[in-house]
């Protein structure tokens, strides 16, 4: 029986790692993205928590208002600055002053404060106070008419209160600039990996090398689910444990301590899985789907897009498939002999790597993105399926305090409670999905030209006319080639008619200055960056358009002579 099931468990965890590969392979940018996501999420989470500022204003010793900005770990001064000016109003016939107090932090208003006088020469002081870690670092009175005639100015000096990040903040942040590189190695890998095991080649090797890797994913799919539960240190560490635990026992394999071992993994797996779901040791909140970090894995790219969760599961599977593999690994004969076996595989992973740099220079063979051939931008985005709701349904809540007694209401109720005395608690808002609405694979589709800040999105989704769009992701980092190249398109463009124009998310003023450089139209046009990201899985990339339909796309690397063009715009 443990052969029989060996074996299928061969073909079917070999099968699943090679459609797995190829997938993600067919579009190696984009499981870089991925990558990049979740390298920005472990930089962030390791960051040192920051306090907050705290502002207070008093009117006369009596708090008035507080308000709590963040301190970023890059904070060295903010420039604080107070005014306040007077004016008149009349309120059931009899004449009133009404003082306003504005408190600015980097000219962005914080606090605005109105008192009310009776006559114009009443006086009053006003309190102002700024605060971090309780340490007031900065405490001024101002006498309520002088601080009319004389707004006050003060730098807040906040570096000596930044908490020091960790090394691994910066260790994430480069890790970034290696993504497309990991893209590469991990797809492959997974192919390879799953070649290997189908025909038998190092079976105990590939099975340890597949079982590391599955449990790296396990730990990312995982991360991004439970951060909808507010996972805490322990929550970390035990995790971290049985990882570390569940290696040595497969190391002890041929062990005759094996099978124990084994078994105490299963029990310590068993015992955390209670303790997290029955206590309150590992999570800090309910799961709520807005906390998660990384909304989906990357597991099969485009093409099939899994919930954290459901990937989580998938991982556990597999991991434990592999186990049964590992045990057994002495039944799995291989396929060919040892000389032919090392060749065949040498000359496959060649093929599988050269398979996944060709995606990446020319763009997925596959294309599995919204933004394909033959698509209708507009269709794509207005669609919505039968049952789905266009939004998500969301029990909003808030705390409301009265004395000693404190409730959780929802909004509708939030009004009654408040006429009944109660006072609403800063930053208690509360939101929870009940039902999920439907989201459109394109969003943040929105062109806006630089010069005039003029939105065109409606001259593509409602327009008819053919359009070239030269995606420039990173205009910095695309290649003086392309440059050249893209050249004799833009002339052939404005002899005929047609619009062409160039987008990037890098800075405009000095996209523009690199144009103008390179001899093309120095307009820009600005994009959401991830949308650009998803369009230009090669930096750079060709569009051409009539109305919201996409006829083709092109890499810089396999640019359209102007023959073609001429060619696709009067068919």
């Amino acid at each position: 029986m443990a052969r029989i099931t060996t074996q299928f468990l061969r073909i079917a965890v070999g099968a699943l790692f090679i459609f797995s590969g190829i997938v993600k392979l067919n579009d190696p940018s984009g499981f870089a993205i991925k990558l990049d996501e979740y390298f920005h999420v472990f930089s962030e989470d390791a960051a040192a928590d920051q306090p907050d500022i705290v502002v207070r204003l008093t009117d006369d010793m009596d708090e008035v208002l507080e308000t709590t900005l963040p301190l970023y770990s890059f904070d060295n001064t903010r420039d604080l600055f107070i005014e306040s000016s007077i004016s008149e109003k009349t309120v059931a016939d009899k004449l009133e002053f009404e003082q306003t107090v504005i408190a600015s932090i980097d000219d962005k208003q914080i606090i605005e404060y109105k008192a009310i006088f009776r006559d114009a020469k009443s006086v009053r002081t006003f309190g102002f106070e700024v605060s971090i870690d309780n340490n007031p670092i900065y405490q001024q009175s101002f006498n309520s008419q002088k601080l009319i005639q004389e707004p006050q100015q003060a730098k807040l000096e906040l570096k000596k209160y930044i908490h020091e990040n960790s090394f691994l903040v910066d260790f994430f942040s480069h890790l970034t600039e290696y993504s497309l590189w990991f893209s590469l190695i991990f797809c492959a890998l997974e192919v390879i990996l799953g070649f290997a095991l189908v025909i038998g080649w190092r079976v105990a090797l590939v099975a340890w090398l597949m079982f590391l890797l599955v449990v790296f994913f396990t730990f990312l799919t995982a991360y991004s689910y439970y951060a909808g539960y507010c996972p805490n240190r322990f929550a970390f560490a035990g995790f971290s444990v049985l990882l570390l635990f569940s290696i040595l026992v497969f190391i002890k394999k041929s062990s005759a301590l094996f099978y124990k071992l084994l078994l105490l993994l299963f029990i310590l797996i068993g015992t955390f899985v209670a303790l997290c779901a029955f206590t309150d040791l590992c999570f800090a909140c309910e799961f709520n789907k807005l906390k998660m970090k990384v909304t989906d894995c990357g597991c099969f790219g485009d093409f099939l897009k899994l919930k954290p969760w459901e990937s989580f599961y998938k991982d556990i599977a597999l991991t434990l498939f592999i186990a049964v593999i590992l045990i057994n690994s002495e039944v799995i004969k291989p396929w060919f002999s040892k000389k032919f076996g090392n060749r065949l595989m040498a000359i496959f992973s060649i093929f599988t790597v050269g398979f996944g740099v060709f995606c990446y220079f020319y763009l997925p063979l596959w294309d599995f993105l919204p933004y394909k051939k033959g698509n209708d931008v507009k269709q794509v985005i207005e669609y919505l399926p039968a049952g789905e709701r266009a939004q998500d349904s969301m029990l909003i809540t808030f705390s409301l305090r009265k004395g000693d007694d404190s409730v959780r209401v929802s909004s509708s109720n939030m009004v009654s409670y408040m006429n009944q005395g109660y006072k609403f608690v800063p930053n208690s808002r509360k939101d929870k999905i009940i039902v999920e609405g439907y989201k459109s694979p394109i969003h943040d589709f929105t062109f806006t030209r630089n010069s005039d800040d003029r939105d065109i999105t409606n001259d593509i989704l409602n327009g008819t006319d053919y359009m070239l769009i030269w995606i420039c992701s990173d205009i910095t980092e695309t290649s003086q080639k392309d440059f050249k190249n893209i050249v004799p398109i833009q002339k052939w463009a404005t002899a005929e008619a047609v619009k062409f124009m160039t987008s990037t998310y890098t800075g405009p003023d000095l996209a523009s200055k690199l144009l103008k450089e390179k001899g093309l139209d120095d307009e820009v046009y600005r994009c959401d960056q991830k949308t650009l990201l998803t369009m230009a899985r090669y930096n750079s990339t060709l569009y051409l358009f009539k109305g919201p339909v996409i006829i083709n796309k092109w890499s810089a690397r396999s640019l359209p002579s102007t023959k073609k063009l001429t060619k696709l715009c009067k068919e």
